[in-house]
């Protein structure tokens, strides 16, 4: 890594000095030290989350004229409130905008958006239009049916949800199940020792029928069983519930349901909830499924209606997902 860094440096003072192929080579290198301290599961969100997502929201930005809008403004920047006017469309629309900002293509602070240079270079550019015609036609599809079926629904020939669809299509499912261990390779489980409050825990894992009955949790190494978050909840009076992944990808009503369900068997001032969110690429692969990323105040607001009481959101520096703390509200 030491090697790259200085590689990077030397790069960096020829492209000062507009040598040739300096500008390439600083690219190259930056993407070859991204390369090497990569874990698989950060690979997987940004080349299948995180850039996807990014490609779906340029599309409708284009389609909105977001960029000609930021770039006809001063330094003062835009609000969404006054976006939203510009472009015709609503505020929750512009709210995925704010996967622009991680991926440094516009800036946001002091409550408006900014334009860059990058995306002042976007602004008059048709080929967007041709690429995500021809390349994302899944997510191209986010403009028109986010309001109705759902994209997953008019891409997919079903009525059925995101994951009742995976359970009735085993191919799918197993590769699901895969995704999901990629996705989880190279991170901290919240049960590990000095991330949580649980010392050498009884860790059951509960999933749908059909998945524990998959090969994919073959190899666990606790005891799993099959429950419908849906149904109450059958373990009473764990010190833990983890909900990992689960909430967010529901509408709220599904979302509140599962939580009523778990509350009776929660032991007062004993018993704590949580649950894992993820960061902005989520918001437009949610929307795909016709559900969406909620901010800490949004999870605040559904846990005190189901009647439990809003903790914490445990955050580490850089790490896209947080832990959401909650208990039964006295």
């Amino acid at each position: 890594m030491f090697a790259i860094v200085e590689r990077i440096a030397a790069a960096g003072k020829a492209y000062e000095k507009n040598e040739s192929g300096a500008w390439e080579s600083s690219m190259n290198l930056s993407r070859a030290a991204i390369a090497l301290l990569e874990i698989p599961s950060e690979f997987l969100q940004r080349s299948f989350w995180a850039e996807p997502a990014l490609s779906a929201q340029v599309r409708l930005d284009v389609d909105v004229q977001l960029f000609q809008h930021l770039g006809d403004v001063c330094t003062d920047g835009v609000t969404c409130q006054v976006l939203s006017k510009k472009t015709s469309v609503v505020a929750f629309l512009l709210g995925l905008s704010r996967h622009l900002f991680p991926m440094n293509l516009v800036t946001f602070h002091e409550r408006a958006f900014h334009a860059t240079t990058l995306s002042n270079g976007l602004d008059e550019d048709i080929s967007i239009i041709s690429h995500s015609d021809v390349s994302r036609p899944s997510f191209n599809a986010l403009s028109r049916c986010l309001r109705n079926t759902g994209v997953f629904n008019h891409v997919h020939p079903t009525q059925l949800p995101l994951f009742d669809w995976l359970v009735a299509i085993p191919s799918h499912l197993q590769r699901f199940g895969s995704f999901m261990t990629a996705y989880h390779a190279g991170k901290l489980n919240w049960y590990d020792p000095g991330l949580y409050l649980v010392a050498d825990p009884l860790i059951i894992l509960q999933d749908r029928k059909a998945v524990i009955s998959s090969s994919a949790v073959d190899k666990v190494g606790f005891k799993v069983e099959a429950h419908d978050p849906s149904t109450l909840q059958p373990i009473k009076a764990a010190r833990t519930y983890s909900r990992h992944s689960i909430l967010h990808d529901w509408v709220s009503d599904n979302g509140m349901r599962a939580l009523e369900n778990l509350k009776p068997e929660l032991k007062p001032g004993y018993s704590r909830e949580h649950s894992a969110i993820a960061a902005t690429s989520m918001d437009i692969m949610l929307a795909y499924f016709s559900v969406e990323e909620r901010t800490g105040s949004d999870w605040k607001a559904i846990f005190e209606q189901a009647g439990l009481k809003f903790i914490n959101i445990n955050m580490l520096p850089g790490v896209a997902e947080s832990v959401i703390e909650d208990e039964l509200a006295e």
